[in-house]
């Protein structure tokens, strides 16, 4: 093997090492916004559940206002659920251009990496 294709798998693996930090970081962000967005997600079902038991408990003001509560949280709850999916969407969004962006540059790294060297010094 000749000292230029020994530096040529050197350069290569370490170009792998990189892109594979670079994923398994975006990785990790990604799976942590989706945990962090769920975890918000429970607590929004759970203060709405909490708030129906609370109403529930007012039911002696008469069925009307039991019933006009409740579709206004019914509202709220749907409002809400409607923003997380436009944010999550966005953010999809945004995520799925960071792993193109990596993929493209991985393959533009690999490339020059692979590109003979035409400077003109002979090996």
């Amino acid at each position: 093997m000749t000292k230029d294709s020994i530096e040529t798998l050197k350069a290569l693996g370490d170009t792998s090492y990189q892109q594979a930090r670079e994923l398994s970081e975006l990785n990790l962000r990604t799976w942590s916004e989706m945990a962090e967005q769920q975890m918000d997600l429970f607590g929004l079902m759970l203060n709405t559940g909490m708030r129906q038991t609370e109403l529930m408990t007012q039911a002696q003001q008469g069925p009307s206002r039991l019933l006009d509560e409740q579709m206004k949280l019914s509202r709220e709850l749907g409002e809400a659920l409607v923003e997380r999916n436009r944010n999550l969407l966005a953010r999809s969004s945004e995520i799925g251009n960071s792993y193109r962006e990596l993929i493209e540059t991985g393959a533009q790294r690999t490339a020059a990496t692979l590109k003979p060297d035409t400077s003109g010094a002979a090996a």
